[in-house]
């Protein structure tokens, strides 16, 4: 459609001016990415326009609004330091598959699965320090805040079209397909090799009163402000 063609350009285009400028400090001295808030100006631009045409229109914007904040989020991710995270869990996870193997404990074997628990918890210590060292200490500072900004900003749009579209039948409809369409589409909406939060779960900032619209965008920016802590703690 014009909108997501539209907006998958805007996006792409603030994704290279983010990757080029500097983070920047608020007044109070918190780090911020300005493009992120710029993203979302932008969809709530063509979000206006869709309410505009009436109810009809914003139900076949929700399904296109729910996958771009899901690609959005991932990219976040991604530009956080997700990939080496994730590298790193999915190593420790190889480590731990082969040590819960049978052979491995068998009668006399050194292996225990106190070990394996051992590989377990330091999986999401490696992830965090394999972020810390992709990316600057400052980014993932910024990272946390951006992203549970990213959260609420999120949770704003699908207010804004659960109150255009009207009907808690229609919302549920529109949920369940966005869902499904996001999750059969590729995009792993849930990042959470990263070890460090792992996206779980509906509890933290995801409940916020939320339709499930967006649901794994929500998920995903959780999943982010988390991921960044933990890198950052790492990197101290």
């Amino acid at each position: 459609s014009r909108m997501s063609q539209t907006v998958r350009t805007w996006s792409a285009n603030l994704q290279r001016l983010t990757a080029s400028q500097p983070v920047k400090p608020a007044e109070d001295g918190t780090l911020w990415t300005a493009s992120d808030v710029e993203f979302f100006r932008l969809l709530n631009e063509q979000l206006e326009v869709a309410i505009g045409g009436g109810r009809q229109l914003v139900s076949a914007a929700a399904g296109v609004i729910a996958a771009i904040l899901s690609e959005f989020a991932m990219q976040q991710f991604k530009r956080l330091g997700g990939d080496a995270a994730s590298a790193a869990s999915a190593a420790a996870s190889h480590s731990l598959s082969s040590l819960a193997s049978p052979g491995h404990f068998r009668k006399g074997s050194t292996q225990t699965a106190a070990t394996a628990a051992m590989i377990e918890r330091t999986a999401g210590e490696r992830a965090a320090a394999a972020a810390a060292k992709a990316v600057e200490y400052n980014v993932l500072l910024a990272g946390v805040n951006d992203a549970s900004r990213c959260h609420r900003l999120a949770l704003e749009v699908e207010a804004s079209l659960a109150e255009a579209i009207g009907s808690a039948d229609a919302i549920k409809q529109l949920a369940a397909a966005a869902n499904g369409m996001n999750l059969n589409s590729g995009g792993a909406n849930n990042p959470g090799g990263s070890g460090s939060g792992g996206g779980g779960g509906g509890g933290g900032m995801e409940g916020g009163g939320s339709h499930g619209l967006v649901r794994p965008a929500l998920k995903t920016f959780m999943t982010n402000a988390e991921h960044c802590a933990a890198a950052a703690a790492a990197a101290v």
